[in-house]
Parts: structure tokens; C-alpha cells; sequence
């Protein structure tokens, strides 16, 4: 990935984000497996999830009874969208809002309920924006974990 790239998002957020309903086209993809392919190089098509709905994933979870149930089978892909993408489906999709910013020495971010505006976490001491962006969407997506579980 060249430095005019944006980052995409690492493995296991690609998974996290299929679970949450994650369904916005991508040009990569990660395979079950875990690795990399640009999938539009490969095949000229765009990735999109098949995912399942709320009700359905919570469903399936409480009549298998195993709370780590996941309705992936051994031969699906994950579409990776960048780490920008991924936070405009988490602010459009699930009305969670987060600010990435700079203060004279660090960068830091800040997570905002859309609906009230309420800051609900804050993060200093982060080396750089891309390390900002990936920790900021890990947390959104720890919050939109714990939100589908309730």
C-alpha cells in the first residue's frame, strides 16, 4: 500500500464489522483464513457481506445456547473496507459518532452518541492519526458489541 492509500481495516475488525451487519461494497477482502486480496485486481467485482439481521444472529446464538456462536462458515470472505469507510458506516448506520483531533502534542479521539451528543469515551496518547482512526473504530465497535448483546 502506497502512503496516498488510506488504511484498511486490520483482520479481525473485518470480522467484528460482519458481525454488526456490516454491509457497504469493498474492493478487498479478507478470506477466512485471514489473508489479503484486492478483490476488484482479482475478479473486477466489488466485495459485499452477506450478513444476517440482528434478530436473526440473536436467534441463532440463543438456539445453539453458545454465546460465541457466529453464523460464518469455513469459506467466507470479509469485505475490508479502509478504517474511514468502516467509521462512516458506524456513524450512518449505527448513530455513533467519533472525532479524531490534535492538541499541541498528541492525537486523541472522542466518541459522541449521535443522538446526544454525549461524549462517552476519551483517548490521549496516540502516535499518530492512523493509530488514532484504528483505535477509535476498535472502541465504536467494543460499544456496538456491547449494545447488540443487551
Amino acid at each position: 500500500m502506497n502512503e496516498k492509500q488510506l488504511s484498511l481495516v486490520d483482520f479481525e475488525q473485518a470480522v467484528r464489522l460482519k458481525k454488526l451487519g456490516f454491509n457497504f461494497p469493498c474492493t478487498h477482502k479478507y478470506d477466512f483464513s485471514g489473508t489479503l486480496t484486492d478483490s476488484v485486481e482479482e475478479t473486477g467485482e466489488y466485495v459485499l457481506n452477506s450478513v444476517l439481521d440482528k434478530d436473526t444472529r440473536l436467534f441463532l446464538k440463543s438456539e445453539y445456547a453458545d454465546p460465541t456462536f457466529d453464523t460464518f462458515e469455513n469459506n467466507e470472505d470479509f469485505a475490508t473496507p479502509t478504517v474511514a469507510l468502516a467509521l462512516k458506516w458506524v456513524r450512518d448506520e449505527k448513530n455513533l459518532t467519533g472525532l479524531i483531533a490534535r492538541n499541541a502534542t498528541e492525537w486523541y479521539f472522542e466518541i459522541c452518541k449521535a443522538e446526544c451528543g454525549t461524549t462517552v469515551y476519551f483517548s490521549p496518547d496516540t502516535l499518530n492519526y492512523e493509530q488514532a482512526e484504528s483505535t477509535l473504530l476498535n472502541e465504536l465497535l467494543d460499544i456496538l458489541e456491547e449494545e447488540e448483546e443487551q
